[in-house]
Parts: C-alpha cells; sequence; structure tokens
C-alpha cells in the first residue's frame, strides 16, 4: 500500500502542469527526435569515451610517467629512478617541485611477488614523500611526516590477493594493484653543489628489492634521469585510451569500478579482449572502425585540451585527477 502511494505522488508529480508555466517550447525535443539511431550512437559513444577519459586519468597519467621511464631511460621495473639534480624544463610531468632531489622507483609484485621498499632513518638528510598503487591512490607517507616516523623501515608492498604470512619487522602495505609507484624527494638545504650532492647520496640509500631477495638483497640499480627529456604529458588523443587499455589489461578490476564496465565495453575496451575487433589497440591503423577513433580523437582534443587551455589562460589551473581522487568515495567501479 505504501508503495502505491508513494507511485501515486510520483506520477502526480509528473503528471501536474504548472498553469503559469506557458506555452510549451517543442523545439528543442523535436530537434532530438529527428536525430538517427547513427547519430545517437555517436552521442553516446562521445559521452561515454569521456566519462572514461576522467575515470582512467589517474591511472593514465602513472602510464605515462612509467612508459617515459621504459621509452627514455634504462630504467625498468622494481629499480630507483631518480634526478641527480634539481629538475629543469626537461623534466615534463605534473607539478614537480626544483627544490629538491626526486627517487622514483617504479615497482611491480606480479611476477616477483611483494617487494621491499627500503629508506633511512633522517640523520644525514630528509626525505617526504609517498608510495602509491597504480591508481595513484596513497599506500603510505614515507620519512619523518610518513609511517617510519623519520627512524627509517622497511615498507612491504603486497601484491593484490596476497595471504601468505608475512614476516616480521616490516610496514606491511596491502595494494589492490601489481604496479604503483613511489615519489619520494630528497630535501635541499640550498641548491649549492655540495648540498646537492649531500641530498643525492643520501637519497641514494633508498633501496628496492624482491620479498624473496630479503636476506641478501641484490644492490639496487640507480638509473638517472637528470639529462633526459622525460616527457610524460598526458596526451589527449587515441593514445590516451592505448595506456588506459594497457592498465585495463594488466591490473585486476576493482569492486569500487564495477558501475564503468558496460562503459568501457561499449568503446570495446574489454578486459583480456586482445582480438582485431579490439577499439583500443596498439595498432589503430589496422582497426575496421576508424570512425570510431575519430569519434574518440574528437571526445579527447575538443573537451580536454580546450578546457586546459582555457582555464590555464585565466589562471584557474585545476588538475582533474585531484578532483577524481576526491570524488572517490561516491565512485563505484571493477
Amino acid at each position: 500500500m505504501k508503495k502505491l502511494f508513494i507511485l501515486c505522488l510520483i506520477s502526480l508529480a509528473f503528471g501536474c502542469k504548472n498553469p503559469n508555466s506557458g506555452p510549451t517550447n517543442t523545439s528543442n525535443t523535436s530537434d532530438k527526435s529527428s536525430l538517427t539511431y547513427a547519430e545517437i550512437k555517436q552521442q553516446l559513444l562521445k559521452s561515454r569515451a569521456i566519462e572514461t577519459i576522467i575515470w582512467g586519468m589517474p591511472a593514465v597519467n602513472l602510464d605515462f610517467m612509467y612508459q617515459a621511464m621504459l621509452n627514455e631511460t634504462k630504467g625498468r621495473d622494481n629499480q630507483m629512478l631518480y634526478w641527480s639534480r634539481p629538475l629543469d624544463w626537461k623534466n615534463q610531468t605534473l607539478t614537480p617541485n626544483v627544490d629538491v632531489i626526486y627517487f622514483t622507483p617504479f615497482f611491480d609484485t606480479k611476477e616477483v611477488g611483494p617487494v621491499v621498499l627500503e629508506v633511512p632513518p633522517a640523520d644525514d638528510g630528509i626525505l617526504n614523500g609517498t608510495i602509491m598503487d597504480a591508481w595513484q591512490m596513497p599506500l603510505a607517507d614515507v620519512g619523518p611526516a610518513g609511517s617510519d616516523k623519520g627512524i627509517g623501515g622497511k615498507y612491504l608492498l603486497l601484491p593484490p590477493g596476497y595471504e601468505e604470512k608475512v614476516p616480521e619487522g616490516y610496514i606491511v602495505l596491502p595494494s589492490v594493484t601489481y604496479k604503483g609507484y613511489a615519489l619520494i624527494r630528497s630535501l635541499l638545504k640550498s641548491t649549492r653543489e655540495e648540498d646537492v650532492a649531500k641530498a643525492v647520496e643520501y637519497g641514494k640509500r633508498i633501496k628496492i628489492y624482491p620479498l624473496s631477495q630479503a636476506k641478501a638483497p641484490v644492490p639496487t640499480i640507480y638509473v638517472d634521469a637528470a639529462d633526459v627529456l622525460y616527457d610524460a604529458t598526458i596526451k589527449y588523443d587515441i593514445h590516451f585510451f592505448e595506456s588506459l587499455n594497457r592498465v585495463v589489461q594488466y591490473e585486476p578490476w576493482l569492486d569500487r569500478d564495477r558501475i564503468m564496465i558496460d562503459k568501457l565495453s561499449i568503446l570495446e575496451l574489454r578486459k583480456e579482449n586482445l582480438s582485431h575487433r579490439m577499439l583500443i589497440a596498439s595498432n589503430c591503423s589496422t582497426m575496421p572502425q576508424p570512425k570510431h577513433r575519430r569519434i574518440l580523437k574528437e571526445s579527447t582534443s575538443k573537451n580536454f585540451e580546450k578546457a586546459h587551455l582555457t582555464k590555464a589562460a585565466n589562471g584557474q589551473c585545476l588538475s582533474l585527477s585531484i578532483v577524481y581522487l576526491k570524488s572517490l568515495k561516491m565512485a563505484t567501479l571493477i
């Protein structure tokens, strides 16, 4: 009875017309009703592409940084990428600081299992930074303001679903993704050469190695990217979707992201779907649906590059990835 009463109220609310509202303008309705099925489908595809871009931005941002390491440096997974001097224009990343020394290890637990990130105590220097998963969700802060409280520690990064017993003496960080990275800053007293060298030397006390080698760790490999054009800017074109596809294929779906499965499916971006019909593929030029590629390109370039340029010109630059991260509590994906 209660449900019937509520349904009646809803019917009245939508059925009643405001007598003072005047004549209804039906021009927009007629315009929309005149759209063909193909035009409606195209609008839907553009809409889903934009939603996908906003959702995938944090992961794509990280993937572009990761790809820059693989393509422009000798750095690899579970090694230590760093810059031996304060950053200059060659470091094309979002919001870098130019008054610190950066250490950026990219970890991957899929093949080697749990990975240890060992940070030194705050004696001859100070570190601050954050360890993040593949979606740039924070796992822990490091240094005096972090979980080790400045006394140093061994952070143990666990792969998704890891159920084995972990040894004592570690700061345990379960992760919902295999890949991730740490953005660690070795603080400078000044930009004088001796202070820069000291900050670099102190930062090189950070170590990374698989837990399986904990009894006799292989020396950490440090790769200097100071003289490299490290271009990790997000490309709002078909490369964005190729990058997102890499993440979707490699990482497990998260419960929070279930809402996105069907939306990605409309773009033909499906997990482990590597057939010739795959819209988001590395050999896009050979795909049988060039019209879809054009729509995706339009959805990115027209809606995002223009928006970023306009906001930058007005001095109102806004990081959409930060907006997304703040809204995650309201989101849901696989």
